[in-house]
């Protein structure tokens, strides 16, 4: 509030007038929030679980599972438009070897990626109650069950533009998948 010049600040729990309120109280902020960062953020913003999910302590395992989801299937539709539209056209300007090569690394990074997949869908059915974590766990879907280290161990270097980065973007997500699936077995304990 602005008085001769100069501002002064209102105490709290009284209007710029004056006059005395209610106290306010901090309670009701904490209990709101939620409610606040949801009036803000669409239903499908990829954060939103995370914030409302930290903001009433609940577990976010969930919003990280949703968000691993929609990355791999996110990379899953790139992958096939590439290699419906993009792959034949690369290849008839490589080498046989390069081609072998593109040819390889776009079937290894399919696997991969639905192979991902499936250990999300059972992560899901075990956060929904539809899977125990003993019958997941007797699945062979588990990331670091898989064959290799991460998508692409030979060097892309040849290989088109488009190509090499599925193979990075590929890479990446196993990386944060592995590191989601350490989580879930750091916190069942095995």
């Amino acid at each position: 509030m602005m008085r001769n010049g100069r501002w002064r600040s209102v105490p709290a729990g009284r209007h710029v007038n004056g006059s005395s309120s209610h106290p306010f109280d901090a309670s009701l902020l904490n209990w709101a929030a939620p409610k606040r960062a949801a009036l803000f953020l669409k239903p499908g913003d990829s954060i939103m679980s995370d914030i409302i999910g930290v903001m009433t302590g609940t577990d976010s395992h969930d919003a990280f599972l949703d968000k691993a989801y929609k990355d791999t299937y996110d990379l899953l539709v790139a992958v096939r438009d590439y290699v419906a539209a993009e792959a034949t056209d690369a290849a008839a300007a490589l080498e046989p070897q390069q081609r072998l090569q593109l040819t390889y690394e776009l079937s290894r990074i399919t696997r991969r990626l639905t192979d991902v997949m499936a250990w999300l869908l059972i992560r899901k059915a075990v956060a929904a109650g539809e899977l125990t974590e003993g019958e997941a766990a007797a699945q062979s879907t588990a990331p670091s069950a898989f064959e290799g280290g991460g998508a692409g161990d030979t060097d892309p270097g040849a290989l088109p533009l488009a190509a090499r980065s599925l193979i990075d973007r590929t890479r990446r997500l196993d990386a944060d998948v592995r590191h989601l699936e350490a989580s879930f077995q750091a916190r069942s304990g095995g």
